[in-house]
């Protein structure tokens, strides 16, 4: 199984006035992680993404916004579109994961019992 990546860290890329509605706080930010799924995300104070929420909402349909607080990435919103694909992936891999160790158990002659005593030793 993948380590998961760690904390992306952000470096400024070009102001980004158009996002939302010509904030100062809305500026687009490149993720240095070479884990990163998204290539550009753009960025919002948390208190901004209040007072324009629809702005935000309208953003968020063309593609992932990180909410900040506090200068720290505390949230991404997302279309539903962006996030059920996400979430079928995620359940495709796992699904992929269980059936390949499914199979390689019982390559290995892994029988019912085996499992319930291996699950069963607490040492």
């Amino acid at each position: 199984m993948a380590a998961e990546p760690g904390p992306l860290s952000w470096t400024a890329a070009a102001s980004d006035t158009q996002v939302l509605g010509g904030a100062a706080d809305s500026r687009q930010r490149r993720p240095v992680s070479p884990n990163s799924y998204y290539g550009y995300m753009k960025e919002i104070a948390a208190r901004e993404a209040k007072n324009r929420f629809g702005r935000l909402l309208d953003a968020a349909q063309r593609g992932p916004v990180c909410v900040t607080k506090k200068g720290r990435a505390v949230s991404v919103m997302m279309s539903m579109e962006q996030y059920e694909r996400l979430r079928g992936a995620a359940w495709a891999r796992l699904t992929e994961t269980m059936d390949s160790l499914g199979a390689e158990a019982d390559a290995r002659g892994l029988t019912d019992g085996g499992l319930e005593a291996l699950l069963a030793d607490e040492s």
